[in-house]
Formats: C-alpha cells, sequence, structure tokens
C-alpha cells in the first residue's frame, strides 16, 4: 500500500511542474520585449540582446513564479535552439 501512495504522490509532482511549450514567430519591440507575431502577447525577458523580427522561437513555460525555468529560446533554420533567453513574465497588450 505505501508503494502506491509514494507513486501516486511521485506522479502528481511530475504533473505539477510539467513544462508548456509553444512555437511561433516573435520580434523585438524593444530591449527585454518580444511581440508574439499575429497576437495579443508579449514575452518579457531578462538581459536578452537576440534582435529578432519574425524570427522562429519556442517558449518553454512553467508558469509564473519559475523564473530560472522559462525560456525564449530562437530556433535556427534547423529548429533547434540557438540563443536562449530567461523569460520574467508573459502578459497580453493592456495587462502588464
Amino acid at each position: 500500500m505505501k508503494k502506491y501512495i509514494v507513486f501516486a504522490s511521485l506522479l502528481l509532482a511530475s504533473v505539477a511542474v510539467a513544462t508548456d511549450y509553444y512555437k511561433g514567430t516573435v520580434t523585438r519591440i524593444e530591449r527585454n520585449l518580444y511581440h508574439v507575431d499575429g497576437s495579443d502577447l508579449y514575452i518579457q525577458t531578462k538581459s536578452c540582446y537576440e534582435y529578432a523580427r519574425s524570427a522562429k522561437a519556442l517558449l518553454a513555460w512553467e508558469g509564473p513564479g519559475t523564473y530560472d525555468d522559462n525560456k525564449l529560446m530562437f530556433l535556427d533554420y534547423k529548429g533547434e535552439a540557438e540563443t536562449t533567453c530567461d523569460v520574467v513574465k508573459v502578459f497580453r497588450a493592456g495587462n502588464m
């Protein structure tokens, strides 16, 4: 019985820290601020120096409050991460 409780606890813990991935294109608006093309979403980064104009990107998002784990990855022509930046927050226009 104890084994089942431990397994269930581990399973729930793994679900709680699951990362969501979102692929799209982004354009740099200003330092540390990127707009998700075709939407009203913005991504605020920290110390990100990627000059992007409709650049292919992948957002790895674990949720608010998990600053070290949220990443914006700029992809090369093969779809592999070329540059990675820390994400502070994601927000909609007007909801800063």
